[in-house]
């Protein structure tokens, strides 16, 4: 038997993919880098480098999930050439069909199929996790200041985001620009404060830091959740979007009150199990209850799994004695080591390096770095004084998961062609590069 056509083929190379991605994470360590930034690295050196040799395993995972829409058109009586040519474009129309209708095409149809599943369950396990890192009663402690600056950054990114991608590509909704903002807005603030925090003087810039990044990406993450569910059906008119966005704010809230109270009450029922028994019992319970109300009511199922990780906190199974080694972030831990990194991976496996020769993609990739970088500029100037504000500027350059989970999803929900997920990528990948030397050289000169 084949060893393609197998489980355990398909296992052996997801073993290989992972162990790229920990190696661009090692790499990136090594380097004082964000480790999201070296397994993107690592993702596009591997998938182009293997495009270019012509392994057809490599060519088929870097196409996500074009392959299921090609046999979807010949289902509906498109020939399987007609099918691969719309789906694909002339260029690649022969070198996909060779693929999939050779000896192994079957094969690798199981491999795509693998490795769709694993990036849909990656972006549904991360915003899950992005929800437990939150809770929303932090908003209401959070200084007006941090809101005035999320609004104006946001603003600030939605009209150079209008403006940059309207001219250079003239044919995006809405729906792109919105995407392309969330994550020109986002911020990584893990990385910086690590610097920031090695000079003592600048302490208190690394503790605002972390507050309104989190703050910022907690509200971000609410935004993207609201947009995929009210603005994904590409007929909606303007009404109905309205009122998708009203069920959704609704929905979100309903969600907190019914698990704020009904979480209380549920864990008294259940308090003869093992406390891992209950977590593990629960978080499921409760992402599928939201999810599936979330999808019966009309709206994105992802909202549903954010919910859940936004209400499920530690503070409800009481009637255990505390186990921090219990934790619901230290029992996700495990699991997130493995799909981070090849969710990550996947992202940058999948930027296909011959966009560059379009000129537009690389002129829209300097652009919206360059948009990325002013933007935080002129935000950094309306903090209070007091603060180094250059310093503040540099070290919300670098964009982190937010960002990739913006990617991600864009490219899953087919919002992102080719050129705007290269150009999103790039962003991401180069302002990550750039600032980690330009803020140590900055803190130096602080002090």
């Amino acid at each position: 038997m084949n060893i393609d056509s197998s489980l355990s083929g398909i296992v052996l190379v997801f073993t290989v993919l992972l162990f790229f991605a920990l190696l661009g994470r090692l790499l990136a360590r090594r380097f004082g880098l964000a480790v999201s930034t070296g397994e993107l690295c690592l993702g596009l050196l591997v998938g182009n480098l293997g495009y270019l040799f012509n392994i057809d395993q490599v060519t088929i995972l870097r196409e996500g999930a074009k392959l299921f829409e090609t046999l979807q058109y010949a289902l509906y009586g498109e020939t399987l050439k007609s099918a691969v040519t719309f789906t694909f474009g002339a260029a690649q129309e022969e070198k996909i069909l060779t693929i999939i209708t050779g000896e192994h095409g079957i094969d690798y149809l199981k491999l795509s199929q693998a490795a769709d599943a694993f990036f849909q369950f990656g972006i549904l396990f991360l915003i899950f996790e992005m929800g437990l890192r939150h809770q929303i009663t932090q908003l209401k402690n959070t200084p007006l200041y941090i809101y005035g600056l999320l609004s104006l950054d946001l603003i600030l990114a939605i009209v150079a985001t209008s403006i940059l991608v309207l001219i250079i590509l003239p044919n995006v909704g809405l729906l792109e620009i919105l995407f392309v903002a969330i994550a020109l807005t986002s911020s990584n603030a893990l990385l910086s404060a690590g610097i920031m925090r090695r000079h003592s003087a600048l302490d208190r810039e690394a503790n605002s830091l972390l507050a309104m990044t989190k703050i910022d990406n907690l509200i971000l993450l609410i935004l993207l959740m609201l947009m995929t569910s009210v603005m994904v059906d590409p007929l909606v008119e303007a009404s109905g979007a309205l009122l998708k966005f009203v069920v959704a704010m609704m929905f979100m809230i309903v969600a907190w009150v019914v698990g704020h109270y009904g979480l209380s009450g549920l864990v008294k029922y259940l308090r003869w199990f093992e406390l891992l028994e209950v977590k593990f019992f629960v978080a499921l319970m409760l992402a599928m209850l939201f999810s599936v109300s979330a999808y019966l009511i009309g709206l994105s199922p992802l909202i549903g799994v954010f919910m859940a990780g936004i209400v499920l906190h530690d503070v409800y199974f009481h009637p255990w004695k505390a186990q921090p080694l219990l934790d619901f972030r230290v029992l996700c831990a495990p699991l997130e080591i493995i799909v981070a990194p090849l969710l990550f991976f996947l992202i940058g496996f999948q930027v296909k390096m011959e966009v560059m020769l379009d000129t537009q993609a690389v002129v829209l990739s300097i652009l919206l770095l360059l948009a990325a970088m002013a933007n935080k500029v002129l935000g950094a100037y309306a903090t209070p004084r007091g603060h180094h504000r250059l310093i503040m500027a540099a070290s919300l350059w670098p964009r982190g998961e937010v960002a990739l989970i913006v990617v991600a999803l864009g490219k899953a929900l087919n919002v992102l062609d080719d050129t705007l997920f290269f150009a999103l990528v790039m962003m991401i990948v180069v302002s990550n590069l750039v600032t980690p030397p330009m803020l140590r050289r900055l803190a130096r000169l602080a002090v």
